[in-house]
């Protein structure tokens, strides 16, 4: 039995660092060649945006006014070295060379799609392949984005009106975000068409679900950067099913300390990795090759050697995460504390000035025209400032 748990790891592991990692390039060679690109031209057309998926807290040479730098952190140091050369800049780099620092890096010469790992080349798709997963969500089943927008009509109405059931959510729907994605504005210039409401709904606004549809003659080319990205996050299959893969390397990942997958586990895990791989594989047209590589890891011995080496790679990854998350956490837990010691010393350095500012600033008001404050009214000032007064000049002291 323990063999067998073995050799479900064993297969398990290479269905994600192999096959899927083979699925996610075939992918990003599909849009190379969509596009007319090499590898090498595309990292150079991206290299910017690369940059500030890892460094995205402050703006580079090449920032241009307005240019807005990426929410969260995507890519790390590691991953940045197997794509440039952080020694060799690009001419016009207008600060000095750092050597810890990337920005107008060059390209490294001769780099290939064979040099990415399944989360370098996921993370390329998602970021910088749009066309991409609109060839498989428009071309591929020969849609317009006006048909794509009505198929997901409801699924888009709940990006803007989360939790709240509408006239055409069926029984056990579930919301597909917790918090508005999409605000009126952007929902009314998606859907402007109007049309027959459904019999609740015959006297409302006209910015309910049964009430419009996609606005006639709508084109990607119309759609705002982050229109594209929540569209093709929220509606595309594609796009669902590569993050359902990451899912898929995240739990078999989990195994690897034991480095084995019992018989129930494994049969959950393979039926979701072999239908995502085959999905990718039909947009990409090479169904047959997939099926067939597939069909070899179901018979494929153990491996122990190869194995040890996939199980290692497995660990090393969730290190690297394990110590990147303790890093932020200590950053995390840091602040709070940092931030109390400037206020203190603020409010230490300045708290008799403001003291002293407040109570002229009353006595010149008593003896201004008409005015309506006391002597009394000053001593009553002093009681409340006072506490605090000896509270900040005791620490202080």
């Amino acid at each position: 039995m323990a063999n067998k748990e073995r050799e479900n790891f064993y297969r398990g592991t290479t269905l994600i660092v192999d096959n899927t990692k083979t699925s996610f390039v075939d992918l990003l060679e599909l849009h190379l060649s969509r596009s007319n690109l090499s590898f090498e031209d595309f990292i150079n057309q991206h290299q910017h945006q690369i940059y500030h998926l890892c460094y995205n807290t402050k703006k580079c040479c090449q920032c241009t006014p307005g240019y807005i730098l990426p929410n969260n952190r995507i890519l790390h140091y590691p991953q940045l070295e197997v794509l440039f050369d952080k020694y060799a800049k690009k001419p016009g780099h207008s600060k000095p060379v750092n050597r810890s620092d990337f920005c107008c890096a060059k390209i490294l010469i001769g780099i290939t799609t064979a040099l990415l790992d399944i989360t370098l080349a996921r993370t390329l798709l998602v970021n910088l392949c749009n066309d991409v997963f609109w060839y498989s969500c428009l071309i591929v089943p020969s849609l317009s984005l006006e048909d794509f927008l009505n198929q997901n009509k409801h699924t888009i109405y709940h990006l803007r009106e989360p939790n709240v059931p509408c006239c055409q959510c069926q029984p056990g729907f579930i919301f597909p975000v917790t918090s508005p994605l999409l605000d009126l504005q952007s929902w009314k210039f998606l859907f402007n068409l109007p049309e027959l409401p459904c019999q609740h709904h015959r006297m409302v606004p006209s910015d309910l679900v049964c009430t419009v549809s996609a606005s006639r003659g709508i084109a990607v080319r119309h759609l705002s950067d982050y229109l594209t990205k929540l569209l093709i996050e929220q509606c595309c299959p594609l796009r669902k099913t590569i993050e359902m893969l990451i899912q898929m390397r995240n739990m078999i990942q989990g195994h690897a300390s034991e480095g084995r997958i019992s018989d129930a586990d494994y049969g959950g895990y393979i039926l979701d990795i072999e239908s995502g791989i085959m999905e990718i594989a039909k947009v990409c047209k090479n169904e047959a090759a997939a099926k067939q590589s597939l069909s070899d890891i179901k018979t494929r011995s153990l491996d122990e050697t190869v194995c040890v080496q996939y199980q290692n790679m497995l660990l090393e990854q969730i290190q690297k995460e394990t110590q990147l998350e303790e890093k932020l956490d200590n950053i995390a837990g840091q602040l709070p504390e940092q931030i109390e010691l400037s206020l203190n010393k603020a409010f230490r350095n300045n708290m008799p000035d403001i003291v002293e500012q407040s109570v002229q600033l009353a006595v010149k008001k008593i003896y201004e025209p008409n005015s309506k404050l006391t002597i009394g009214n000053i001593l009553q000032l002093l009681k409340i400032i006072d506490p605090y007064f000896l509270t900040f000049h005791k620490a202080a002291g």
